[in-house]
């Protein structure tokens, strides 16, 4: 059985194009791969122990992280603006925000 999944970036061990698994065969023996060469398609069955998985590029990392990255700022930001709208805590408010809709009180006078 192989660790290839469909999907997966595999190279033969000797070297050549860069492959797609696009389908296991029967037991997972076989390793059913399309590839590009020049402008030349290409598609056949390897016996998996003819091929090792090609780890994702620095640049396919980069892209992940910053995917990653960005997702997290808008959750952080989704999250506080419900915070300061009182939509996750009604009641709640935060001592240096002016809500909407609320008029600013004037500083308070001091007696003499």
């Amino acid at each position: 059985m192989s660790d290839f999944q469909p999907g997966d970036v595999v190279q033969l061990r000797s070297g050549g194009p860069l492959m797609t698994v696009h389908n296991l065969g029967l037991g997972h023996a076989d390793v059913h791969c399309a590839w590009v060469h020049g402008a030349q398609p290409g598609n056949g069955a390897f016996p998996a122990v003819v091929l090792r998985k090609v780890p994702p590029s620095k640049d396919e990392a980069c892209a992940e992280y910053d995917r990653n990255k960005a997702e997290a700022l808008r959750t952080v930001q989704r999250d506080t603006i419900q915070h300061l709208t009182r939509g996750q805590h009604p009641g709640v408010r935060h001592p240096d925000v002016v809500y909407a809709g609320e008029v600013v009180p004037s500083e308070p006078s001091v007696p003499e």
